[in-house]
């Protein structure tokens, strides 16, 4: 069986999370394990032995705000991880800007963002048909972040851009050489009907990979 990984930057409604994970990959649950790891638990040595031997890791998202410099310091640790992890990674909401700030890149607030969780109805997000963690050129998405990665003309030297929305220029991306995935939405959120199927796809196809 595969094992996941799924670091958790969450330090409330941990709980909450989880479930969420767990309804997710239950298609998955015959061939996959699923290994919860709290952020702060990664400076341990015997973590760090433990996440060496699994297949892929998932970043969740976080209440955090990257754009602050003690919150950068706080996660040093994982964006080590992500940086020398070679197997495949994950990032979801959170999870994608900290890909973003261990390769350099500024995370900066958004003015108008788009938040749609609270009302329980998914955004459609157009993609580029070559992203390979989802079959169609659109998907239901929910929302929930302040803030974004800053674009700048060199990110695109080390990432490809799959999506993008009127309040958020990056929305998915993938690295040029590795098997980096981010996603700026929730695919794990359970709620909607549409958000939730399309959502269990892209995890399912990420767990794939491994």
């Amino acid at each position: 069986m595969k094992k996941l990984g799924i670091i958790n930057n969450f330090d409330k409604e941990i709980e909450k999370f989880i479930g969420r994970f767990n309804d997710s990959f239950k298609n998955c649950e015959n061939h996959l394990i699923l290994e919860y790891i709290h952020y702060s638990q990664l400076e341990k040595p015997e973590i760090i032995d433990s996440i060496k031997k699994m297949d892929g890791l998932l970043l969740t998202g976080s209440y955090h705000m990257l754009s602050e410099k003690k919150t950068i310091e706080k996660y040093q640790t994982e964006m080590k991880i992500i940086r020398e992890y070679e197997k495949p990674i994950l990032g979801i909401c959170y999870g994608i800007q900290l890909i973003a700030c261990a390769y350099g890149f500024e995370i900066i607030g958004i003015n108008n963002p788009d938040i749609n969780i609270e009302n329980e109805k998914s955004l459609i997000l157009n993609i580029n048909p070559k992203f390979e963690l989802f079959p169609n050129d659109q998907i239901h998405v929910y929302e929930s972040h302040l803030e974004e990665i800053k674009f700048v003309p060199r990110f695109t030297d080390i990432f490809n851009i799959y999506a993008s929305s009127p309040s958020c220029k990056i929305q998915i991306i993938k690295h040029k050489s590795r098997q980096i995935f981010g996603i700026q939405f929730h695919p794990e959120y359970p709620d909607d009907p549409l958000t939730f199927k399309d959502g269990t796809i892209l995890l399912e196809n990420f767990v794939s990979l491994l």
